[in-house]
């Protein structure tokens, strides 16, 4: 996609005016303002067709320039572009995703789907946030303090509701529907062409082939080719290697690489409310997320778990280490631990923001994305998954009353509850088991006289207390349950005490 931060720099150093205009020899500045006048939807005015992005500032740019600034309530001829104007392009130009997803939620009928109240899908739910955001409900959202947080909560409610009423449309909030979806979009549409929603291919560089559109990136290497959707800063794609699959289908290798079959039921329970194998995001504030655990290279300054991962890899399957990864100049740094760390490249070690910052690059996708389809790569994160258990099970930390997770825990579906816990809320694990032994009346007893059906209440308590516990509740807590339960009830995993085995 088009590189705004040549707009942002000109307007920052008070040379746009100068710079954009007509007959300018700024061939590649007019190059990206003609990109981005296209993706904005004005390529007929541009003789997109004829002309394409040819650096040229001249009749057709003018023409665009002046449908642009006509279309947002600016009066110019055209003929040049001023701050205001291109504080504007860019304006339009960052909100193009919000508008591409939300359009492509109302034609796939997504809308009573995704967008719910503690919806699972973060990405919507952030669309959704931001154009709320845009339509100046800040106050119910609780813009300062949240932001577009991709948790569909109380304050994404109050402004669903509120957005409601001032369209005249009836709703408590709990979710959004077509005509609101609509409706959401209906007030930003005349600022942009008639042509905003189009595909537009447009870039090629490097050894791989990398070609942009308005919504994606596609990346191919001459073997293999992947396409990402494109959104704010970065891609994500959700990946198509599901855990549960490759489990199912190397279940007599896992077991030789070390893993119970107890083990494997607890993944199995897990399995379907977090991510796929080769899931990757690239598009928040921890510039890279990978893996059936969306493990991260850390938010801002922070390590991250993805390194231990890393780790793993590089000491269970060097070859692929080398080939997905080393010959990329990408490593871990030599304090990264069994929990988390940091990366280097080309011996660098990748620890502040502006370091990070280049994994938004759609390569790093199509790398770690074609480790995902590599079976070494997928037993460790497997393996990786799992061993996360380790981090509270016998952890003073995560104590109740001094009795450990794994003496008040120990059949394998009570330890897929826990685990998946522990990906989507980890500090709420010894609250919530707290208040469900209590509200079971077994606050004050000791764990290890309990049989099958002590635990079974235990569990049937914390179950109920997960779905409100602390200030921002488990994630679609009463989702995940059922969907851990189903492999219960097929007899798949155990509810019987002591049936977890390491």
């Amino acid at each position: 996609m088009s590189d705004i931060s040549v707009l942002k720099s000109l307007i920052d150093a008070g040379a746009i005016g100068r710079t954009l205009k007509l007959d300018s020899n700024s061939k590649a500045q007019i190059k990206v303002l003609q990109e981005v006048l296209h993706a904005l939807g004005f390529g007929k005015a541009l003789s997109w067709d004829r002309f394409g992005p040819d650096g040229s500032y001249g009749k057709s740019t003018v023409r665009a320039v002046a449908a642009f600034a006509k279309a947002n309530g600016i009066t110019s001829d055209g003929s040049s572009v001023n701050a205001k104007l291109g504080r504007l392009l860019v304006q339009r130009f960052e909100f193009l995703d919000e508008m591409h997803h939300m359009q492509d939620a109302i034609n796939s009928s997504t809308i009573l789907k995704d967008l719910r109240y503690k919806s699972s899908n973060q990405i919507a739910v952030t669309v959704l946030q931001d154009i709320l955001h845009e339509h100046g409900l800040d106050a119910e959202l609780n813009w300062e303090k949240f932001g577009a947080d991709g948790e569909y909560g109380k304050s994404t409610r109050a402004a669903v509701k509120a957005f409601s009423e001032k369209h005249g449309i009836e709703s408590d909030g709990n979710s959004v529907t077509l005509a609101m979806a609509k409706a959401s979009l209906k007030d930003f549409v005349g600022f942009y062409g008639k042509d905003w929603y189009q595909e537009s291919p447009k870039v090629l560089r490097e050894s791989l082939q990398i070609t942009s559109t308005s919504k994606h990136t596609t990346v191919s290497d001459g073997v293999s080719t992947k396409k990402f959707r494109r959104f704010r800063r970065g891609h994500y794609t959700m990946g198509n290697v599901k855990t549960a699959d490759f489990i199912n289908a190397n279940r007599v290798m896992l077991k030789k690489e070390g893993m119970s079959d107890s083990a494997l039921n607890v993944m199995l329970g897990v399995s379907e409310n977090e991510g796929n194998i080769d899931a990757i995001n690239t598009w928040d504030n921890a510039f890279m997320t990978f893996g059936l655990f969306q493990w991260t290279i850390g938010v801002g300054n922070a390590a991250g778990e993805l390194p231990a991962l890393f780790k793993k890899i590089k000491e269970a399957a060097p070859e692929a280490f080398k080939k997905f990864y080393g010959q990329y100049g990408l490593d871990v740094s030599s304090k990264t631990g069994e929990i988390r760390g940091n990366l280097t490249l080309y011996g660098q070690l990748m620890n502040t923001k502006a370091e990070k910052e280049q994994f938004r690059d759609p390569k790093w996708c199509f790398y770690f994305w074609k480790a995902g389809q590599d079976s070494a790569v997928q037993t460790v994160s497997v393996q990786h998954a799992f061993s996360r258990i380790g981090t509270f099970a016998r952890s003073s930390s995560y104590q109740v009353n001094g009795h450990d997770v794994a003496d008040i825990v120990t059949s394998e579906y009570g330890m897929a509850l826990v685990l998946d816990n522990h990906v989507n809320r980890p500090a709420y694990i010894k609250g919530c088991l707290r208040d469900g032994m209590n509200a079971a009346g077994l606050g004050g007893s000791d764990p290890k006289s309990w049989g099958t059906e002590q635990e079974r209440a235990v569990i049937k308590q914390y179950l109920r207390v997960r779905e409100s516990y602390g200030k921002s509740p488990m994630t679609d807590a009463k989702k995940r349950a059922q969907v851990t339960k189903r492999y219960l009830t097929k007899g798949i995993i155990s509810d019987a005490r002591g049936s977890f085995k390491y």
